[in-house]
């Protein structure tokens, strides 16, 4: 039996209805994962695989966006961390209000964000087209299963981090809470309009 590429390690989802700032909140993601390591090389490299869009004058708009981040482990080539982020919006209308003395154009609609933490094992392939593929199993369960069960536990604290990191931004209650963050909160609540 060849383990597959991938292991989902952790799955984590934020979800709202409130007003909040889908630009603003786009940037911080990406800004964000950069920071984690997770962005690759530059913005021609940043891991955006796929964007749709559909607008309608009655729904809305709609997207999904995929994000396909992932982060070498230092001194390992067999695995590495991967973070897969889809970004959905359903019956997203654009707003007007006045909050805090100014015009601000918010966003209001269904807001989903789903967070998968994954671990690649034999990412290059390297295992699978040798002649010792047989070994595959063995050289897993001896060699690498306790060194796996940590890069896991990261992993899961990442899906964590990010989750925690969309709640706060969007004013949105949080799971752990951090330092105050370097991006300004840009959720906006009801009672100030």
């Amino acid at each position: 039996m060849v383990l597959p590429v991938q292991i989902e390690v952790s799955k984590s989802e934020v979800k709202s209805t409130k007003p909040y700032d889908f630009s603003k909140l786009y940037n911080a993601l990406h800004d964000f994962l950069y920071e984690e390591s997770y962005g690759g090389d530059g913005d021609a490299g940043f891991p955006e695989e796929y964007y749709w869009e559909s607008r309608s004058q009655s729904m809305g708009t709609e997207y999904w966006i995929w994000w396909r981040g992932k982060k070498a482990i230092a001194g390992n080539k067999f695995m590495r961390r991967a973070l897969d982020i889809d970004i959905h919006g359903v019956g997203i209308k654009e707003q007007e209000i006045m909050y805090g003395g100014k015009r601000v154009k918010i966003y209001k609609g269904k807001f989903e964000l789903i967070i998968r933490g994954k671990l690649e094992i034999d990412y290059e392939g390297k295992w699978r087209k040798s002649s010792l593929a047989f070994l595959f199993e063995i050289f897993w369960k001896r060699l690498w299963r306790k060194e796996a069960q940590i890069y896991m536990r990261e992993i899961a604290g990442d899906v964590i981090t990010v989750q925690d990191f969309a709640r706060n931004f969007m004013g949105l209650p949080t799971v752990a809470r951090r330092s105050e963050m370097f991006y300004p909160k840009h959720g906006y609540e009801q009672d100030n309009w």
